[in-house]
């Protein structure tokens, strides 16, 4: 990851505490704290993305789980946590995290070693859009967040 792009999602991070900070007014503390964690959890799970899939094969570790279910998994649990942390509209969450998937296998075409494959898109896309949804309906269920 360049210098800048660290930067970058830096700054996002920033902003999104600064965000869920800003919003304890309209929230009562446990409910700004919870959205605080979740937030926390959706950026952790995205960088985990990131570099787990730009460092070396040699050294990602392995689960012995199916390659399939291991992307499905954690692409999942990232789309849930996005929509359980942040207050935007299902669609336009989903082609931004859509956009993170491919962008992410289209990184892996710059990292030796590495190889993008249009299955593995395919897999990332859906399982962080289910998970996005699953998110966005437990939300709105519950009125938790």
């Amino acid at each position: 990851m360049s210098v800048q792009s660290s930067d970058q999602l830096r700054v996002v991070f920033i902003l999104s505490i600064r965000e869920a900070l800003a919003a304890t007014g309209r929230q009562t503390k446990r409910e700004a704290s919870l959205q605080l964690i979740i937030r926390i959890l959706a950026w952790s799970l995205a960088a985990a993305i990131v570099v787990l899939s730009l460092v070396p094969a040699e050294l990602r570790p392995e689960t012995g789980t199916p390659h399939v279910l291991e992307h499905s998994l954690i692409f999942a649990a990232t789309g849930a946590a996005f929509s359980l942390g942040y207050q935007a509209r299902p669609g336009p969450l989903a082609i931004l995290l859509v956009t993170f998937a491919g962008a992410v296998e289209i990184a892996q075409l710059f990292a030796p070693g590495r190889h993008a494959r249009l299955s593995d898109f395919l897999v990332d896309a859906v399982a962080i859009c289910a998970g996005s949804i699953a998110g966005s309906f437990a939300k709105h269920r519950t009125h938790w967040l």
